[in-house]
């Protein structure tokens, strides 16, 4: 139903993903003080065989879940399994959150899949909408092989030489798409609770919710414990505040 992450991993259970690899730990290691909890504390990822950090799409009862989109903000990228918002947020308001979260994502890749669940005719009991930055390039290769291409990349420069690259890298053309997509998503959910959030300063002039980044994650990148503790808190009194 849903496109894969692009980086689809054939090991269901594993303690390193993506940028938070060995290398960086070992590194990170070396600059950290004894009290730095990743000295001793393991990070255990979990995907369904799609390649989400989230149950079996099977075993989903899609229409009386919260089912959230987003980037490796919200996938949970540095942060054991059982430290991500979603699964705080589960745990919190007592109903299933579904994290179709993808490192390295789109805001059009994230669109993509909530027209799909859209269009299989799931109404779930909310959508949570974590945008990402606007400056992510989605690139769509033979039978939907997907690869993310943003700032990060080592390549990137090449790719934005290009001149499909060079269109979608631009910063007032990469702004007037994530308007346009983030305002499809408002019309696709107008129906059923629909929140918004995300640590984009520029997805932010928007009106949409900021998240602050209050500590780092294992590879000292992305979002920590802290952060995702105060993330579920807020959209947890969000919820409330619909009725969930």
């Amino acid at each position: 139903m849903f496109l894969y992450p692009g980086h689809h991993s054939r090991h269901p259970a594993q303690q390193f993903h993506g940028l938070d690899s060995r290398q960086l730990l070992d590194d990170n290691k070396l600059r950290q003080p004894e009290s730095w909890r990743y000295h001793t504390d393991v990070v255990k990822y979990h995907f369904n065989s799609h390649g989400y950090r989230c149950p079996e799409f099977n075993t989903v009862d899609w229409n009386n879940s919260i089912v959230l989109f987003g980037c490796s903000m919200a996938m949970g990228t540095a942060v054991d399994q059982t430290e991500i918002f979603s699964t705080l947020l589960q745990d919190d308001i007592g109903v299933p959150v579904i994290n179709l979260g993808v490192s390295g994502s789109s805001i059009l890749f994230s669109l993509i899949n909530q027209y799909r669940l859209a269009e299989n005719k799931f109404i779930p009991k909310a959508v949570i909408n974590m945008w990402t930055y606007p400056n992510r390039v989605t690139q769509v290769l033979d039978n939907e092989v997907i690869e993310h291409h943003g700032p990060w990349t080592p390549l990137y420069k090449d790719f934005v030489d290009q001149d499909f690259f060079r269109v979608n890298s631009d910063d007032n053309q990469c702004m007037f798409m994530s308007r346009e997509y983030i305002r499809m998503a408002k019309v696709l959910w107008r129906d059923i609770i629909h929140i918004q959030g995300t640590y984009s300063p520029k997805i932010a002039e928007m009106g949409i919710h900021l998240y602050e980044e209050l500590d780092l994650g294992r590879d000292l990148v992305h979002p920590g414990k802290e952060t995702h503790q105060a993330t579920a808190k807020h959209l947890a009194s969000l919820l409330q505040a619909e009725g969930l």
